[in-house]
């Protein structure tokens, strides 16, 4: 199920090397949630850069030719630790762009229902994780907690776990991927310093309750109806 995530799975183009995939929304899409200035950097600097790298070591190595993104991360224990990182790196971005809503602030005060239920999130999915965590509000509560307490760099992640089939949150250090366990990403928050640091300096805490307001609930249950496609067809 893990190599599912269609739509932000990065393709070879003729040239043999990775491209750095559009962003799903214009630089300063997300003022005053983060800034122009912000996402510029993160994204043509650091996301862009380990593009960059990533060519530049496949260039060099023709084992590592005619792969995609996900054959480094699925498969981690076939390439070098600096591969699986790279990769790592450039899918976790480009998922956690996916993962942003610009048009979309979930107020308490903006549910679909009467079951606090956030505009776009379907109602299958929102069951689920009733089910799982006991209530929405106790998601959230965990889903925040540990992006907020997280110690260092790395990312927090909402997934479907494939060693127990059930949703689960779970936190990666560094470029740490879920797609290298096995597990189904279907929602991720940045929480290296450089997402956030130039308009939130040292409260991680405001930048994440921010990012919470700004889901792209869509997305998030479309990878859910994705895994469960691919369940079905093997």
């Amino acid at each position: 199920m893990a190599l599912l995530c269609a739509a932000v799975l990065l393709h070879l183009i003729s040239a043999k090397e990775f491209v750095l995939t559009p962003l799903p929304f214009k630089e300063d899409a997300l003022e005053p949630f983060i800034s122009k200035t912000t996402i510029s950097t993160h994204y043509n600097k650091h996301h862009g850069g380990y593009v960059k790298k990533l060519n530049a070591a496949v260039a060099s190595d023709a084992r590592l030719q005619d792969r995609e993104i996900v054959d480094f991360i699925s498969n981690s224990r076939d390439y070098e630790r600096k591969i699986v990182n790279l990769a790592s790196q450039i899918f976790n971005h480009q998922f956690y762009w996916q993962g942003i809503n610009p048009n979309q602030i979930n107020r308490d005060d903006d549910k679909s229902d009467n079951n606090n239920k956030p505009s776009g999130l379907s109602q299958e999915l929102y069951d689920l994780i009733v089910a799982d965590f006991e209530s929405f509000e106790s998601f959230e509560t965990e889903f925040k907690s540990r992006a907020k307490k997280h110690f260092g760099s790395g990312w927090v992640w909402f997934v479907i776990d494939s060693r127990n089939p059930r949703l689960r949150i779970t936190e990666g250090h560094d470029a740490d991927c879920p797609i290298s366990y096995g597990d189904t990403p279907l929602l991720t928050i940045d929480i290296w310093e450089h997402a956030y640091y130039l308009d939130y300096k040292n409260e991680r805490a405001r930048y994440v309750d921010e990012f919470w307001k700004r889901i792209n609930w869509g997305f998030v249950s479309q990878q859910f109806v994705d895994a469960q496609k691919s369940k079905k067809e093997l």
